[in-house]
């Protein structure tokens, strides 16, 4: 492989690094642990939080609050190091990186009894359908005032 594939490579390799490294972490820890830290919320504290939800339905002995989130992150593909030398006006001259947008979805469901979340599912995925339990983190911090 040439320096320049090498090179380029190399950038890839990071970005694939940082988009992985997006779709885990602690958040999806907090997202597991989600349904029983919510259960007991009153109805109007989770409405304070969440917002409006994109669906109501109603259900056997409750209804079913809905809420759908969306993010995006992007990602600069690093540059290619120029190499031992190559220092100034070539590498000056070079356009910007390109970068990568990585989007990922959050579904949230919430039974409510009574006036209180009975119970939680959240289904968190990346925009190629992919598991992606971090996505929803955003969203749980926020109404669990930072886990």
């Amino acid at each position: 492989m040439t320096a320049p594939h090498r090179s380029l490579a190399s950038g890839f390799a990071v970005v694939l690094i940082l988009l992985t490294a997006a779709c885990g972490g602690s958040g999806s820890h907090l997202v597991e642990e989600a349904p029983s830290r919510f259960a007991g919320m009153d109805r109007r504290t989770l409405n304070a939080c969440a917002g409006t939800p994109t669906a109501v339905e109603d259900a056997a002995g409750g209804t079913v609050l809905h809420y759908e989130m969306s993010s995006a992150r992007q990602v600069d593909i690093p540059r290619p190091d120029p190499g031992p030398g190559r220092v100034g006006s070539a590498s000056d001259a070079l356009p910007p990186p390109p970068s990568v947008t990585y989007r990922r979805n959050c579904s949230a469901r919430f039974l409510v009894r009574d006036g209180r979340v009975v119970d939680a599912a959240f289904d968190g995925r990346a925009a190629g359908g992919e598991p992606a339990p971090a996505a929803c983190e955003p969203f749980v911090r926020r109404c669990l005032r930072g886990g």
